[in-house]
């Protein structure tokens, strides 16, 4: 498959060559037995632990395994496969923030516009977009003050111009000074997907599907507000393949509500590294930690969470937790190494990926992450409000 992309100032054109092995294991002599052992462990953990996903490992553009381990539709018992499409939770947030940074990089906006300059009637003067990307707003988080201000949860979704509206009329206070401290909340990416909106004079859906999902031939994303353009999607369970339903806060999109697959993730993942969706200096800029005033490894950049395990270790990730969506995102760029998990039945345990790297790289290595941990709050918020 050639994708091919125009730049930013739509006079040139780039292409490049993504490769699509229908394989669910790589027969590469030297892949294949990490391919083999890497399958032993997932099947293992699916009975042990209850994993229903998909999943793909890649590494230098070869990618190792691609598949399914479990049901996307466990009363008809359709089985998971690399194209079936799951709600990705806040793995969301790359993808709206690559939505901003293209409108960036054509001088549409600047990072440093305060939020009112596209929202009008915002009532927080200080706040800038680059704030919300890094989530050094202050703002709290949609899903607690919604619990709080939304009386009727059975009349419709809620949708991010509902949560504009909220925020203009009861104006909830800041938990900080903007910009003074780093603070995840999920206000943020709805506001940047509804300037996506303001910028572009497109909906949020069209925009992603004109610059990104069909560019790159992700023929199995969309937004969950829209019709699913296949059958093949996962549905969302909890403990015991309990059903669950929809939430009266689906309808809030940027910070979740994208839908896709590992195979389109990983095209996602192609386009960033191969340039054909942002120019280098501006993915150093996305990867760049914006809260120094928090110690350690881990941080948070322009829409990805990242984690410097040593100078030629730097990790690019992102992880995801929403209504029996537990879903993870990990790039190692030093060697291009890809790991992606989607899965649709409430499991945190996807998130400690340990012994995969420890297949692919020998003992020594370790990416053991809950840091959606908000999201912990945000089930739990939810269940409150359907008591």
């Amino acid at each position: 498959m050639v994708i091919v992309i125009r730049s930013c100032n739509h006079q040139t054109t780039k292409a490049y060559e993504i490769k699509e092995d229908s394989t669910e294991l790589s027969t590469d002599p030297v892949l294949a037995p990490l391919a083999s052992k890497i399958d032993g462990l997932l099947k293992e953990c699916r009975n042990s632990k209850g994993y229903n996903c998909a999943v793909l490992i890649a590494r230098d553009n070869q990618i190792i395994l691609q598949k399914g381990y479990g049901y996307a539709d466990y009363r008809n018992k359709s089985l998971i496969d690399k194209h079936t499409s799951f709600q990705l939770a806040s793995v969301s947030k790359p993808i709206t923030a690559t939505a901003i940074l293209i409108l960036w990089e054509r001088e549409q906006l600047n990072i440093k516009d305060k939020v009112s300059k596209y929202i009008s009637g915002f009532p927080y003067e200080d706040l800038t977009i680059d704030m919300l990307l890094c989530h050094r707003s202050g703002l709290p988080n949609y899903m607690y003050f919604c619990d709080e201000y939304v009386t009727d949860k059975t009349g419709g979704k809620v949708t991010n111009e509902d949560i504009i509206s909220l925020l203009i009329r009861h104006r909830p206070s800041l938990m900080f000074t903007p910009g003074k401290r780093f603070m995840y909340s999920n206000t943020n990416y709805c506001l940047l997907a509804s300037i996506v909106e303001k910028v572009s004079g497109q909906s949020f859906s069209e925009f992603l599907r004109k610059e990104l999902f069909e560019p790159l031939h992700m023929t199995d994303s969309y937004l969950l507000t829209d019709k699913a353009p296949t059958d093949n999607k996962a549905l969302a369970y909890t403990h015991g393949f309990a059903r669950l339903g929809e939430d009266y806060l689906d309808g809030v999109v940027g910070d979740k509500g994208i839908c896709s697959s590992v195979s389109d993730l990983y095209k996602f993942h192609q386009g960033l590294e191969n340039g054909l969706i942002l120019k280098k200096e501006t993915l150093t800029e996305a990867y760049k930690p914006r809260s120094f005033e928090k110690k350690g490894e881990k941080n948070y950049g322009y829409g990805w969470r990242m984690k410097k395990q040593s100078a030629s270790d730097f990790i690019i990730y992102h992880n995801g937790w929403w209504r029996g969506f537990n879903t993870l995102f990990f790039r190692r760029l030093k060697d291009n190494t890809v790991v992606i998990i989607l899965n649709n039945k409430l499991n945190k345990s996807i998130y400690r990926i340990t012994p995969i790297l420890e297949i692919l790289d020998g003992s020594g290595s370790e990416f053991d992450s809950e840091d959606e941990r908000v999201n912990v709050s945000m089930i739990k918020a939810t269940k409150k409000s359907k008591a």
